[in-house]
């Protein structure tokens, strides 16, 4: 290079030392006199110009003395001998890169003379940055799109409600330029916060510029503010945004069954219409949409929905990417089974509100389903549940306490009937209409179709009782009895109520709370002999009447 020329010359009047390929300013202000990026650094490192006669003003520099460059404060290994007729002479140095820190880096060269004493030169501040944006590329930068996008593409819908991108790459910094490039067209935006997720959304305007193509190569090119810079890989999209599609409302329920709106499993409830988004679509364009139905004897019966003026897109329905509509159940429950139902759409492509010139789309055609129902209906008497039912811990036999179970079944309605208990503690219930009773009191069963009609009925349940096993010291079979007939809580077990115990469970489950394995049961002993359980053996055991063991005790669930 021209050290001597008048560029150097202007810029060793204002610095003491001079970078040719430096850049100012930099961002924020203030922060350093300029920057260095690394396409600045040769083979034999950054070139630096002095001029001792500019940057040293407390004296002139002598045959002998020696410029030494400093970074940071660190005295360099870059360094120039004065010789005899170089003493006004400005000279090249090269600064290797090692010698930088990311960031903000001071230079300056010191004067060492003979003897020994030295001056310095004015610092200059400049900023680096070790990694250029996106390092290592283009493994350290990623342009993320939405996965139905990359799967499907971005079509009209996809552009008309905007296409988010996101940009992903290492060493972002404030004040970093992204230029994103799809197919031939180009946009460019600043860096402002890179700790937040860094995006940009293309519109259906941004699409009408890019064109449509099945391969359009998009990728993206970062510069900090240094001018260093990377380029992500090539990724393919398929663009068919500006296909003219016009897609004309819907009715949802009708949609999720193949094309027939069930009016039956509609019950009460009222239908939705969808209206969804078409190429061109803006806010204010008037729209039409009137449907076409018949009664089961065929007579007309229409509806208009939308009617010009006043019914116009607004910018919910193309942000959400629909506009939902009722179609009230007082008029979809006069249209007859088997009858088509056909939606006629228009638009006021250009904001006219003139119904001559609006595009019309194409009908949308559903068949009906109008089967009428009986009604729901239930025997409402109170169903008496007091079979003897004696809950323990055991293993189930899977049969069912005789009369503690039963099942009352609503006939009619409209669907899937459910059954619900107010109190699921005192009752279950199924959806095959049985009950069982699970403890002491009433509940109420409640059946309920798919139109949200429902009956109930009353369950009254008793003779439902516990076993508590309990045992003191001592407690003999005869004590055990005393006990029995001494405390009110508790009730004997009876042989009838023994055979319930037996056939409802194949074995009982340990006794919580006690150190000993046999219960008395309370039938009435044979000799000196009583029945027990013994929950080592899991059986039915005879026991001589003067074992202390624990016994079973009666309660009302």
């Amino acid at each position: 290079m021209d050290i001597q020329s008048k560029a150097v010359t202007a810029a060793l009047a204002l610095f003491p030392v001079y970078t040719p390929e430096w850049i100012t300013p930099v961002q924020p202000e203030g922060l350093a006199h300029g920057g260095i990026p690394q396409s600045a650094f040769t083979i034999n490192g950054l070139e630096v110009v002095i001029d001792p006669g500019t940057g040293i003003t407390t004296s002139v520099v002598a045959a002998y003395d020696v410029v030494r460059l400093y970074v940071n404060g660190i005295a360099t290994n870059v360094a120039k001998t004065i010789l005899p007729g170089e003493e006004s002479s400005r000279f090249l140095l090269h600064l290797p890169p090692n010698w930088f820190v990311n960031g903000v880096n001071d230079i300056y060269y010191r004067v060492t003379r003979v003897s020994g004493n030295f001056d310095d030169s004015l610092k200059l501040t400049v900023l680096y940055h070790d990694s250029a944006p996106g390092y290592p590329a283009p493994a350290g930068m990623a342009l993320v799109l939405p996965a139905p996008i990359v799967a499907d593409g971005v079509g009209p819908e996809e552009a008309t409600q905007g296409v988010l991108l996101t940009f992903k790459y290492s060493f972002a910094r404030p004040y970093d330029q992204i230029r994103l490039d799809i197919g031939g067209w180009t946009v460019t935006f600043e860096v402002t916060d890179p700790a937040k997720p860094i995006t940009l959304t293309l519109t259906a305007a941004d699409f009408q510029q890019i064109g449509d193509s099945a391969n359009t190569p998009i990728r993206f090119t970062v510069f900090d503010q240094l001018r260093n810079t990377n380029q992500s890989a090539t990724i393919f999209l398929d663009i068919h945004a500006n296909q003219e599609v016009l897609n004309p409302p819907k009715i949802v329920e009708a949609e999720a069954n193949e094309g027939v709106l069930d009016v039956t499993a509609l019950g009460t409830k009222n239908a939705t219409i969808h209206g969804l988004l078409w190429t061109a679509i803006a806010v204010g364009q008037q729209v039409w949409l009137q449907v076409f139905g018949q009664k089961a004897d065929g007579t007309a019966h229409n509806l208009t929905i939308w009617n010009g003026g006043s019914h116009k897109v607004n910018a919910t329905w193309i942000s959400q990417g629909f506009w939902p509509k009722q179609l009230p159940n007082s008029y979809v429950k006069d249209l007859g089974d088997g009858k088509p139902l056909i939606l006629k759409f228009k638009v006021s492509m250009d904001k006219s509100g003139n119904p001559a010139t609006a595009t019309k789309f194409e009908d949308r055609v559903y068949t009906i389903k109008n089967v009428s129902s009986p009604p729901l209906t239930i025997d409402p008497s109170v169903l008496v549940l007091n079979g003897l039912r004696i809950i323990t811990n055991g293993v189930p036999s899977g049969l069912d306490a005789i009369g503690n179970t039963d099942i009352r079944q609503a006939l009619g309605g409209v669907g899937k009937l459910s059954y619900t208990s107010s109190s699921p503690n005192i009752v279950s219930a199924d959806d095959n209409g049985k009950v069982i009773g699970l403890q002491n009191g009433q509940a109420t069963i409640t059946v309920t179709d798919e139109a949200l009609n429902s009956v109930s009925y009353v369950v009254d349940v008793s003779n439902v009782w516990y076993i508590q096993f309990m045992g003191w010291a001592g407690q003999t079979y005869d004590v055990y009895l005393r006990i029995l007939t001494g405390d009110a809580r508790f009730t004997r077990i009876t042989p009838s109520m023994l055979a319930v115990i037996k056939r409802s469970y194949s074995s009982l489950i340990g006794f919580a709370g006690t150190t000993r394995s046999i219960a008395w049961v309370g039938t009435p002993r044979s000799g000196d002999y009583a029945e027990a359980y013994d929950y080592n053996k899991r059986s039915w055991v005879s026991i001589h009447v003067t074992v202390d063991c624990i016994g079973m005790y009666l309660i009302p669930a």
